[in-house]
Order: structure tokens, then sequence, then C-alpha cells
């Protein structure tokens, strides 16, 4: 008998320009600056500066490579966040380990509720 593990995931482009955008606008505030002089100094309108801030409008790399200057930032890797959240679930990974090796971590307890699940949900 095994226990089958799903493991979702899922990263969209909507996430990662949240998640890109949010990391700017805190760096920018960090650095005590202005949407509006980023933008003057990258070349391009506040409010497009407060699209990318806010996720609704992609960074290229050109732009990055800009921002990064801009707020004096000497690696553009230090601006994109660390991890990327999922927004919903897509793709799923689907993993059988026997009952065996799952259930070492489980107490006497818990295998017995686990076995129970196994044994309603099977039949």
């Amino acid at each position: 008998m095994c226990v089958r593990v799903v493991h979702s995931f899922s990263m969209t482009q909507e996430a990662l320009n949240r998640a890109i955008g949010k990391a700017l606008a805190d760096r920018r505030r960090a650095a005590g600056m202005r949407q509006a002089d980023v933008a003057q100094s990258v070349g391009i309108s506040r409010s497009s500066l407060a699209n990318i801030e806010k996720g609704r409008q992609a960074l290229s790399i050109f732009l990055l490579y800009q921002v990064a200057d801009a707020l004096d930032v000497g690696d553009p890797r230090t601006l994109l966040p660390r991890s990327i959240p999922s927004s919903r679930k897509k793709d799923a990974e689907v993993v059988n380990i026997p009952i065996g090796e799952a259930s070492a971590a489980l107490s006497d307890e818990e295998l017995a509720e686990v076995t129970a699940i196994v044994s309603k949900t099977v039949g």
C-alpha cells in the first residue's frame, strides 16, 4: 500500500510581475526616492513605473538594469524577489510513497488516522 502525495505549484506572469513590482517599490522607498525621480532617471513616465510596481506592467531586462542604476544598486538581481508566490494551482506532481516509509515519521495515533482515511477512500 502506498500513500499518494500531490505537490502542486504554479508561477504565472502576473504573480511574477507583482512580486518584482513589490520588490522594486520596497527598494525605491528604502532609498528614499519618489516614483517620479526614478521614472525620470530611466526615461519612462511616473505612471509606467507605478504600473510596474503594482504588477500591471512587465519589466524588461534592460529597464531592470536602468532602475538598478537609478537606485544606485550594484547588482540588478538584488531588485528581484527571493521567491515568487503561486497565485493558482496549475501543475501537479504525484509521488507514491510506500506506507512503511511514509509512516516512519508518524505516531501510532497519526498512522491509525491515515490508515482509516485511506481505507475509507480506497473502499
